[in-house]
């Protein structure tokens, strides 16, 4: 006997088996991503008959599916103990697990697979059904990071040369960033001199602290709040291995103030060569003591 199952539409119990449940998980118990290697593919079916000896064979697999190295496409029905289930009672549900591997080609969404399940029945003769149902190949995870401190090192004044904008960055998403190159981009009139820092390793929860300097804050910067913005392009690894690209930009605000009176009231008094007395210095001097005088 051969028949015809589409598993979405084998509820009723005209047949002698229905598919219960399928699931399709990583090597790491994660979403199956493009490049997922030896994931687990568990098609779960109940009988209405007793059965000799069930077998399920996936055929037909849809490019870039293919089983995993030492795995087959035929496997034996195993019970809720994953022992091999030889012989199946009526109202008995049964269990089949694949291996596959899914290339990197293969896009993110839903795939068909086809499902032929054959036994012996209670009176020796052989029965088969073709049965159907999806599997989902999921997109790979965004670039999930935040901001959550942004400060000036030593202070950021409209004046200030060479300061150092200090920028603490959090893995909030669940994928590792095992590396990240971050730009930095100032508005002006400010000079980002060395906009770009690095980072490895940074693992779903975890904090990176990264310094861009020097940058330069010129006197015309009236005080207020200043829009920045970091690009992070980085390197993803997922929980099951599948290394991927992906980017993002974060964008946060920088205040500039104006300098204390105690600052913009200092001047230069005196500056002399030496330390207590004027001592001279040559063009070749080596180690010569600047000393200034600020009033």
């Amino acid at each position: 006997m051969i028949l015809l199952i589409n598993s979405n539409l084998a509820s009723a119990q005209v047949w002698d088996v229905r598919i219960e449940a399928v699931s399709f998980a990583s090597s790491a118990n994660t979403p199956v991503y493009p490049g997922s290697k030896n994931a687990e593919l568990r098609v779960e079916v109940k009988f209405f008959t007793n059965a000799t000896r069930p077998v399920g064979e996936l055929s037909a697999l849809p490019p870039g599916f293919t089983p995993s190295y030492g795995y087959g496409l035929s496997v034996g029905a195993r019970d809720a103990y994953g022992a091999d289930a030889v012989k199946v009672r009526e109202g008995e549900t049964v269990h089949f697990v694949y291996r596959i591997n899914v290339d990197k080609t293969v896009k993110p969404g839903n795939y068909l697979l086809n499902f032929q399940l054959s036994f012996t029945d209670d009176s020796g003769q052989p029965r088969m059904y073709y049965m159907w149902f999806e599997v989902t190949v999921s997109d790979y995870p965004a670039l999930n990071i935040s901001i959550v401190d942004a400060r000036w090192s030593p202070a950021g004044y409209n004046g200030t040369y060479g300061a150092s904008l200090v920028v603490t960055l959090e893995n909030d998403g669940n994928t590792t960033v095992y590396y990240g190159l971050a730009k930095l981009a100032c508005p002006e009139p400010f000079i980002c001199r060395d906009n770009e820092a690095s980072f490895t390793g940074l693992q779903p929860g975890q904090r990176v602290t990264l310094t861009f300097s020097p940058i330069d804050i010129p006197e015309n910067v009236a005080p207020g709040n200043y829009g920045f913005s970091i690009t992070i392009n980085s390197s993803m690894m997922t929980d099951d291995g599948v290394t991927y690209s992906a980017n993002a930009t974060l964008q946060f605000t920088m205040s500039v103030t104006e300098p204390p009176t105690w600052i913009r009231q200092l001047e230069v008094a005196q500056a002399i060569w030496g330390s207590l007395s004027p001592q001279p210095a040559y063009q070749d001097s080596l180690y010569a003591l600047l000393s200034i005088t600020s009033r």
